[in-house]
């Protein structure tokens, strides 16, 4: 597999990203980083990365089985947008008051018991892959690292992301997502 991505390569890779994201994107604004998944973590249980659509890319160095932790999404999950808020809310008042379960950036569906059963409503993609292969996905919508006992080796292509401030005025205005914790509660 020839790591170095051709100019042809990097053009396809800002399209499908920009799509996504409904921006235009140019190769200054991409970051590629090398991941090896394996063992169990936070990203095993289905979440988002944020609430506005989000694009990334999987490059698999490797071919992806069953056994290799594959990508898992749930399909138009990333349309949801009342459920997404709901949890954005839940997971932030947690995070706020200390006693997230996950004491993460994203919202986690196992962060709320009333989301436990979520995933059942929506088709599960399973990002099975040869070598080479590369999966966008919109990754505001809920996706999680699937079961398996081998690594998996891919690079990961996605836009930098702005600070924290920018992705919650990318949401709303701060006025709005500090009056909708209701931290009093």
């Amino acid at each position: 597999l020839n790591l170095i991505p051709t100019e042809k390569l990097i053009n396809k890779i800002l399209y499908f990203l920009s799509f996504i994201r409904g921006e235009n994107y140019n190769k200054n604004q991409i970051r590629f980083s090398f991941v090896v998944t394996d063992g169990a973590n936070i990203t095993d249980n289905f979440h988002t990365d944020m609430f506005s659509h989000s694009p990334k890319g999987y490059l698999y160095l490797k071919e992806v089985d069953k056994d290799s932790r594959p990508f898992n999404y749930l399909l138009k999950s990333h349309k949801d947008y009342p459920a997404r808020k709901k949890l954005e809310n839940l997971g932030g008042k947690k995070l706020y008051k200390g006693d997230s379960k996950f004491n993460s950036g994203s919202s986690r569906l196992k962060e709320s018991d009333e989301y436990e059963n979520y995933f059942k409503d929506y088709e599960i993609f399973e990002g099975l892959a040869n070598e080479g292969d590369i999966i966008f996905a919109d990754t505001s919508g809920f996706h999680a690292k699937g079961e398996g006992f081998k690594p998996r080796y891919a690079l990961w292509i996605e836009p930098k992301r702005a600070n924290l401030l920018k992705k919650l005025t990318s949401i709303f205005s701060i006025k709005e997502y500090l009056s909708s914790l209701q931290l009093d509660q």
